[in-house]
């Protein structure tokens, strides 16, 4: 048996899960604790029951049989890692009159523990074992705290013996049809694990975002999960692998296993199989969290089976982890756009979608940490993966410079107001706006008015951003998508780029028609350039406006 961290008794209440509870357990600065569940696991597995209407034989046969499942359970997630070395004990006679049968009572699984140590053998010595599964065969004689009367209910609990176990204890139901999901992700909580929560944010309008890394930017709260990947949340029913962050937390995953970078591509292999990397996480700066955390999850082990409760576990996922002072698991799921209103799934990507030459668009870009993350291809084998380090080149702060087909005279209307990082107007002023007046019934230019942002040298642009100036645009607020612009956006125009060929050319899906919105993104397979065009046709005031231009690359 190879060494690892005691878990005391604190971290083992702390642990404590079941179906009822919405809050993950708090595992604080002792998280870091748990980070090396390998090779034989030391595992004693008592049996009490309350009415021994079953032979013996019966019952040790059904738990050997249980936990075998959870030792395939764990040789399998941890790639023959970590197995359990275990022995089964009992069945105990224990007398269901010490027990309160109201199902929700605290003493209940202290005293079915206490009792059956008790009857166990003087010479067995707790500290030998790493874990101890408690099986309580008549859950609905005595129900252990917070396990209802479904068969396997389950509750963590120190065993309060002379004798301490140094290990952590699952105490669940046993019964023929008890799920090895419930084992697996009870057991996942022994080993250090909490559920893999969810991540909403908002921006400081209120609106959604999937993620703010400062107060300025907006505001983060957890919330549990649909979707539970330390291997399942018991609610929805699913069973599935650990997740690759869990994997780590376990150490399951070597050195190798795991890439840390901010710029790079990668394959990652299915966190079912052995082999090859498992996990790629990205340092975030300036952030209230730590990092990205990206896996790649395809539809074979444990992760085959289809679940009408959460989405399939197919594609690379992405989480965030959070800052080990949060009291929460190593990931938790990112509300990635479309937004979900009830409860968060663990949303897979690609959120890009392929193109007609077989590539992917970009799948996440945050403009705050500029990060881009490309999914390039993905397989039954691996996903490639790229991340990359980004920047507004449009910005004059960035080398960014400015034209237009003309500039009006007005105070604050200068062109160079549209790169210089705000995207929001100021009281009157902040933008760019046109010289000259439609002169074609409907608000369209003849000939267009163009605006456009040039590089000091040739960039790889994936994403530009155009924000028009606002209804309300002496309140100063700041863009969000789905505003409306009905006064002075927008209408019908063009996105460019200037090709080798010295032809301007529209990026993917580059002309926009009809337009309403105060913020247009454009997302597309990177692209070489040196210069970025807006071509206006029609817009919904006299003249042609624009806030802030942006064009995101490397």
């Amino acid at each position: 048996m190879i060494a690892r961290p005691l878990l005391p008794a604190l971290l083992l209440a702390a642990l404590a899960a079941c179906v009822a509870t919405d809050e993950p357990p708090a595992l604080g600065t002792t998280e870091q604790a748990i980070t090396m569940w390998r090779g034989d696991i030391k595992t004693l597995v008592l049996i009490a029951e309350f009415e021994q209407n079953e032979a013996p034989a019966t019952l040790v046969a059904r738990a050997a049989e249980q936990i075998k499942g959870l030792d395939t359970f764990i040789r399998t997630n941890s790639y023959d890692r970590a197995w359990l070395d275990y022995a089964v004990m009992g069945p105990y006679l224990l007398s269901p009159t010490d027990c309160h049968t109201n199902g929700w009572d605290g003493y209940n699984d202290a005293k079915m523990l206490r009792e059956t140590a008790l009857l166990i053998d003087p010479q067995v010595d707790f500290s030998q074992y790493d874990l101890i599964i408690m099986l309580s065969k008549d859950v609905t004689l005595c129900p252990p705290a917070n396990s209802g009367y479904v068969p396997g209910g389950t509750l963590q609990q120190q065993v309060p013996t002379a004798e301490p176990i140094t290990g952590g204890v699952v105490q669940m139901g046993l019964h023929a049809l008890a799920p090895a999901m419930v084992y697996a992700h009870e057991f996942g909580h022994v080993m250090g694990a909490a559920h893999l929560d969810a991540l909403r944010c908002t921006r400081p309008d209120g609106t959604p975002t999937t993620m703010a890394h400062t107060s300025a930017q907006g505001a983060c709260v957890g919330r549990p999960s649909f979707t539970d990947l330390i291997a399942v949340e018991p609610m929805a029913g699913r069973y599935s692998h650990f997740s690759a962050a869990n994997k780590q937390l376990f150490g399951w995953l070597d050195p190798a296993d795991v890439a840390s970078t901010r710029d790079g591509t990668y394959t990652l292999t299915p966190v079912a199989t052995a082999g090859g990397l498992k996990m790629i996480e990205v340092p975030l700066v300036n952030s209230t969290h730590q990092s990205y955390l990206l896996e790649y999850r395809q539809p074979t082990g444990y992760d085959a089976a289809a679940y009408a409760e959460g989405p399939t576990l197919s594609g690379v996922f992405m989480y965030v982890r959070p800052p080990a002072s949060a009291g929460r698991g190593p990931a938790m799921a990112l509300d990635l756009p479309p937004y979900e209103s009830g409860q968060i799934q663990a949303t897979p990507l690609p959120l890009a979608w392929q193109l007609p030459d077989g590539s992917f668009a970009p799948s996440y870009i945050d403009s705050a940490q500029g990060i881009a993350i490309f999914v390039y291809s993905m397989s039954p084998t691996g996903a490639v993966v790229g991340v990359k380090s980004t920047r507004n080149w449009a910005r004059s702060s960035n080398g960014g410079r400015i034209s237009a087909s003309s500039t009006s005279t007005q105070s604050g209307t200068g062109r160079g107001y549209a790169n210089d990082g705000v995207r929001g107007a100021h009281s009157w002023g902040g933008w760019w706006q046109a010289a000259t007046t439609t002169n074609v019934a409907g608000g369209c230019y003849s000939p267009s008015a163009w605006i456009y942002a040039g590089f000091s040298t040739n960039r790889t642009i994936q994403q530009v951003d155009l924000f028009a100036l606002q209804d309300s645009y002496a309140g100063e607020f700041e863009p969000f998508p789905g505003m409306l612009a009905n006064f002075y956006g927008l209408r019908h125009f063009h996105v460019q780029y200037l090709s080798v060929t010295g032809a301007w050319t529209d990026v993917p899906n580059g002309y926009v028609t009809w337009n309403n919105q105060v913020w247009n993104q454009l997302t597309f397979a990177p692209i070489n350039t040196r210069y970025i065009r807006v071509l206006i046709e029609c817009v919904m005031g006299n003249r042609a406006r624009l806030v802030e231009l942006e064009a995101h690359g490397w």
